[in-house]
């Protein structure tokens, strides 16, 4: 986190299939327009596809970026925008499909 220029690093020291996560929920809490969320890994982040989408989509109404240092995506590129939309889509595709 060091190394990609984080002004603030939080961190949890249990696992991200919990919703009791002090460090997101101060994270996030200190987030505003034009600030990037960083994480090491997005399966560190959620807990779900669905989870974690909603969560990414929450920030981008914000005006919030979101990267993922090692699954390369950087919703402020266009790139990562369409891969995180690619993702949201087939979330979405496959939770149709177990209905």
């Amino acid at each position: 986190m060091i190394c990609a220029n984080c002004e603030q690093i939080f961190e949890d020291k249990i696992s991200g299939k919990t919703d009791q996560r002090p460090g997101l929920k101060r994270a996030l809490n200190c987030l505003k327009s034009g600030d990037t969320l960083v994480v090491w890994k997005l399966d560190r982040l959620g807990r779900s596809i669905k989870h974690l989408i909603t969560l990414i989509s929450n920030l981008e109404d914000e005006g919030i970026h979101f990267h993922s240092l090692t699954d390369a995506i950087d919703t402020s590129t266009s790139a990562g925008r369409f891969f995180f939309h690619v993702m949201s889509a087939l979330a979405q595709m496959e939770q149709k499909q177990n209905c």
